[in-house]
């Protein structure tokens, strides 16, 4: 499913969430975000999210990612491979298969062609397995981070990592 500004978009509701992407985000923001999480992810599905993840809070957004599942060593193997994956996600939310392509867009939008600086690489804290650090610049990028949550649901279930439930993984 294409997840980016240009793909599929039940209700508009992620573009919803994307217009209330304001430097102060409100209560308002947060809600439209967490209705937009639940049409990807519904609450009887094999991989689950909770709407926190991502979710602007005031003027900060928590750029972390865990996964809570019975299988927390395969949550690991299909966390490092999501985020190689993530590394190649732009501010639109498009995937790119190469540097490459990247380079290309860059050369057309230099700001719609940024991908994340830095993801860490998957870490246990008990049962849960997460990414610490995903580096946005401290910016909210509501179709990358559309498109994070789609990577890492697909590398879950490609692993087996089912049922599984996306949370965010902050030490705050």
């Amino acid at each position: 499913m294409d997840t980016s500004r240009y793909g599929v978009d039940p209700g508009g509701l992620w573009a919803a969430a994307d217009q209330a992407s304001s430097p102060y985000p409100g209560p308002s923001d947060a809600m439209a975000w967490r209705l937009a999480v639940k049409t990807d992810f519904p609450d009887d599905g094999d991989v689950m999210c909770d709407p926190n993840t991502f979710a602007p809070h005031g003027e900060w957004v928590d750029v972390t990612l865990g996964v809570l599942c019975f299988a927390p060593d395969l949550a690991e193997k299909a966390l490092a491979r999501a985020a190689g994956r993530m590394s190649m996600v732009a501010v639109d939310g498009r995937e790119y298969a190469t540097w490459e392509e990247l380079e290309e867009l860059e050369m057309e939008d230099e700001e719609e062609a940024y991908t994340p600086n830095y993801i860490s690489a998957p870490e246990r804290r008990g049962d849960v397995v997460g990414l610490s650090n995903i580096d946005t610049k401290g910016e909210r990028y509501t179709w990358m981070f559309r498109t994070f949550l789609r990577i890492v649901a697909e590398e879950l279930r490609a692993e087996g990592a089912v049922p599984a439930k996306i949370v965010p993984f902050s030490s705050r």
